[in-house]
This record gives structure tokens, C-alpha cells and sequence, in this order.
């Protein structure tokens, strides 16, 4: 078989475009698992409904001005459990930059209603932060 010289060079351009097309479409890496992990309490000497829930959300809190970004969420059943609740929330490394700083917030629910609420981000890990905190919420009041 004789093969032309337009044919060689479609089948070479066609070459290429495959070993290009393929160097895209590499498979992800693997996230890099890591954890915050801590507890959430109160002070006040109340004990939680077996029905209550603890939600511990971790986001980056760099922009003042936007939403947070989440990280990594929990929630946790109480189902008889009382403060101090030991939480671990996973998140990919990978998502961490150095110069950005990262929160954890806490509630805790019954039903719909919250009960208790952390009233600011407790910082972690950037800025030599720890990855191992405790968040203290406090009572929310309830609406009317």
C-alpha cells in the first residue's frame, strides 16, 4: 500500500491532536484528606433533647465582604449526648492556602429552632492556628 503525502501528514496532525487531547483529560489527583477536629460546648446547665442536633460548619472566612466558603460540614445527632460534643470535620488539604483564613462555626437544634449558637468563627489552622479547638455557642433567645 502507498500511503500520499496529504495522508501522512492528516494522519501525524491526527496523531497529535490525540496525544493533546489525551494530556487534558488526565484523571484527578486525589484529594489529600485532613480533619479540624474539637468540641462544642455551653455553659449553661441544661441538658440537650435526644432530638437536638450539633451542626459544626468549617469555611474559609478570608473576604469580609462575600458569603464564607464552605469547607466541610457535620452534623451530629444528640441522641442523649452532652457538652462538651467531640466533632471531626473532614476537608481536602488541597482547598488550603496559606495566606487565607479559615473558621469553624457551631449550633445546635432542636427541630428547626436554634438553641445555641457560636457568635463568631473560631479560627484555625493558617497563621500558626491550631487544627483542634473547642467552640463555646451560647444561648439564642427565642423570637416571639
Amino acid at each position: 500500500m502507498i500511503i500520499s503525502g496529504g495522508m501522512l501528514r492528516s494522519f501525524l496532525i491526527l496523531q497529535a491532536l490525540f496525544v493533546i487531547g489525551c494530556a487534558h483529560h488526565r484523571p484527578a489527583a486525589k484529594p489529600v484528606a485532613a480533619q479540624i477536629t474539637g468540641t462544642v460546648s455551653y455553659e449553661q446547665r441544661v441538658a440537650l433533647t435526644p432530638d437536638a442536633t450539633i451542626e459544626v460548619t468549617f469555611s474559609d472566612v478570608s473576604l469580609h465582604d462575600t458569603p464564607a466558603i464552605q469547607l466541610g460540614h457535620q452534623v451530629i445527632k444528640a441522641a442523649g449526648r452532652q457538652a462538651p460534643i467531640p466533632f471531626a470535620i473532614k476537608y481536602d488539604s488541597r482547598q488550603i492556602v496559606s495566606s487565607h483564613t479559615y473558621g469553624v462555626e457551631a449550633r445546635i437544634k432542636v427541630g428547626e429552632r436554634v438553641i445555641f449558637a457560636s457568635d463568631a468563627a473560631t479560627l484555625v489552622l493558617t497563621q500558626g492556628r491550631p487544627s483542634n479547638i473547642e467552640i463555646a455557642v451560647k444561648a439564642v433567645p427565642a423570637s416571639k
